[in-house]
């Protein structure tokens, strides 16, 4: 019988060995249960090594079989699981496996914090839900702000590629966080996560921008501007991965994570632009405000262009408290990386999208009416809507 390479457990105790209790959980079949300086721990025969995944023998009666030790929440103990795991080569002398596990989205700004498998697999759980139901919501919101020609704005369009944008952030990472076999391709997905999150800042500083010009009372053009707003939507994202990229090209996917290495700062690439952002709109809407209610104070009641504005400042107002609380979580997780940090920003960014939903489509009373309209119409709804 030949023998193959063994990797396995987590703990390196000589080499060869995986931090076990043997009399609990019997060794596999290419290890021995041994006590060694006080330790009883299931130790591979000579020939074998051990890092994280089991490879099993191949021959006529066997098969490789790739697996990684799962580490119970409860108990701490686990069990050897081949979850995510799959074979990629095998031959008579050497196999080659791949384990692919969804992250949480806190390691994007983690610098080295560990955090316990028990608050990891929790935050891996917060964020698959997160994403899905915010993947929806974002698809709702895409939908509404296309379908509907009676709510058609500029507004609506700062919104439909807010929306696109972060739809698209959140499906490369759902997709493409943990694909760091191949150096490139997790470059890629590091470059396309950098420049899908800064666009979804940059429309949200168009938003800003756009209440400003209506209050300042600026005369545009709107075809003019809409191009004006695409550009720098889509066009100063793509110059500062390009810039990031040109500086520290390698630093585009980490050993872990296919997202910006903290080492060299490198991370700040993506937080500077967004807190700009972040001040100039606060600086922007401060400036609308003032003159909105300074304006309103000595109006009768029956003039509603500023209360349309108002509204309106109020939304925008709540989607940068949502976009920059998020990414102020995510800074304080570099500075001061903790178990609570991890959470707040693995919640906040997680639901986002269902938080945009709410705020863009389920509060506002001109899209509930126009879903009204599309379900009054349709013969199993009618009875309801009544």
């Amino acid at each position: 019988m030949k023998l193959l390479p063994l990797l396995v457990g987590f703990s390196t105790l000589l080499n060869c060995s995986y931090a076990q209790n043997c009399t609990k959980t019997p060794c596999l079949p290419n290890a021995k249960c041994e006590m060694r300086n006080g330790i009883e721990a299931c130790y591979c025969h000579m020939g074998f090594s051990g890092n994280g995944v089991t490879i099993c023998e191949t021959t006529d009666k066997y098969r490789s079989l790739c697996a990684f030790w799962n580490y119970s929440p409860d108990t701490m103990n686990g069990s050897w699981s081949s979850e995510g795991c799959e074979l990629m080569y095998s031959n008579e002398t050497h196999t080659s496996c791949r384990c692919n596990h969804l992250t949480h989205f806190a390691i994007l700004m983690s610098s080295g914090h560990s955090i316990g498998i028990k608050d990891y697999n929790i935050l891996t759980r917060i964020t698959q839900l997160g994403i899905i139901i915010s993947l929806i919501c974002l698809a709702i919101c895409i939908f509404t702000f296309w379908f509907f020609s009676e709510i058609q704005s500029t507004r609506t369009t700062i919104h439909k590629n807010l929306c696109c944008s972060l739809f698209l952030a959140e499906l490369v990472f759902l997709v493409g966080i943990n694909t760091n076999t191949n150096k490139l391709f997790c470059s890629i997905i590091a470059g396309l996560l950098h420049y899908f999150f800064l666009a979804a800042f940059a429309w949200m500083c168009i938003e800003g921008i756009h209440l400003y010009l209506i209050v300042v009372g600026v005369i545009y053009n709107k075809g003019f501007l809409h191009k004006n707003f695409y550009i720098f939507g889509y066009l100063s994202p793509a110059v500062v991965v390009g810039f990031s990229a040109a500086l520290g090209y390698r630093y585009y996917g980490t050993t872990k994570v296919c997202w910006l290495s903290t080492e060299n700062n490198f991370i700040w690439s993506f937080i500077g632009p967004a807190c700009l952002i972040i001040l100039v709109n606060l600086l922007a809407f401060g400036v609308i405000i003032y003159k909105v209610f300074r304006h309103t104070a000595g109006l009768k009641p029956e003039v509603s262009c500023y209360e349309n504005i108002r509204s309106c400042a109020r939304g925008a107002l709540a989607l940068l408290f949502l976009l920059g609380t998020t990414w102020i979580f995510g800074v304080l997780h570099v500075v001061h990386a903790s178990v609570v940090t991890a959470y707040l920003f693995t919640v906040s960014n997680a639901f986002q999208g269902m938080f945009i939903f709410l705020f863009l489509c389920v509060l506002s009373r001109k899209i509930q009416e126009e879903y009204y309209r599309l379900f009054k119409n349709v013969p199993c709804c009618f009875g309801c809507l009544r």
